[in-house]
C-alpha cells in the first residue's frame, strides 16, 4: 500500500474513533453521579427513586418545596428528568380541565393504594389528602413527573411504589392539623 494511502486510512480510522468517542460521552451508559440524599427535600428511602434516574455524570436538584407548596426539579447532564409540584388544594382545584401524565384525565390513573388518595400514569404520580392549615389550607396535592423509566408500565410500577412513601414524608413535614402526632 503506497505511504499517502496508509496516512490517509490512518487518519479516517482515527477521526471515525475520536468522532465515536464524542458520541459515546454525549449519551452516558452509566450513573457516574451520586444519587441524592432525598427526592425533593423528602427524607424516603433512596431505593424508591433511584429507577427514575437515567445514566449521566451529573445530577442537580433544585427545590422550592419547604412544608407544602413549592416545586423542585432534577436535572441530569443538565436534561429535566424529574419534576414535583406541591400545592395547596385538590386535584380538581388545582388542575381543572389539565390532564395528568399522558392519561389524561383522573380517571384514566392507576388508582394506589394506602394512606392517601393517589393515583399513577405512564410518567406521572398524583396523590392528595386534607390538610387543614388555619386560614391557609383545607388540602394538600403533590404530583411527581418523571422521564424514566421510558417503558410505560415500568414507570407506572415505580411511580406507584414511590408517590405512597413521598406523600408521607411531605405530609410528616407539613403542618396540617389533620396529620399530628397528639
Amino acid at each position: 500500500m503506497p505511504r499517502e494511502k496508509k496516512r490517509h486510512t490512518a487518519c479516517l480510522v482515527v477521526s471515525l474513533a475520536a468522532n465515536l468517542a464524542v458520541g459515546c460521552t454525549n449519551h452516558a451508559s452509566s450513573v457516574d453521579y451520586t444519587y441524592p440524599d432525598t427526592l425533593c427535600d423528602q427524607a424516603i428511602p433512596q431505593e424508591l427513586y433511584t429507577p427514575l434516574f437515567p445514566p449521566g455524570k451529573s445530577v442537580e436538584q433544585t427545590s422550592s418545596i419547604h412544608t407544602l407548596i413549592g416545586f423542585c426539579s432534577v436535572r441530569v447532564d443538565g436534561d429535566i428528568v424529574i419534576l414535583s409540584q406541591a400545592d395547596g388544594g385538590t386535584y380538581e382545584e388545582q388542575y381543572p380541565g389539565m390532564g395528568v401524565g399522558e392519561g389524561g384525565a383522573l380517571a384514566d390513573g392507576l388508582r394506589v393504594e394506602g394512606e392517601f388518595d393517589a393515583w399513577v400514569w405512564p410518567g406521572s404520580a398524583m396523590a392528595t389528602t386534607p390538610c387543614t392549615v388555619p386560614g391557609t389550607l383545607k388540602d394538600f396535592t403533590l404530583v411527581i413527573d418523571a422521564k424514566y423509566p421510558k417503558d410505560p408500565e415500568e414507570s407506572e410500577r415505580v411511580l406507584a411504589e414511590l408517590i405512597q412513601p413521598y406523600m408521607q414524608a411531605a405530609v410528616a413535614r407539613a403542618p396540617c392539623e389533620e396529620h399530628q402526632e397528639p
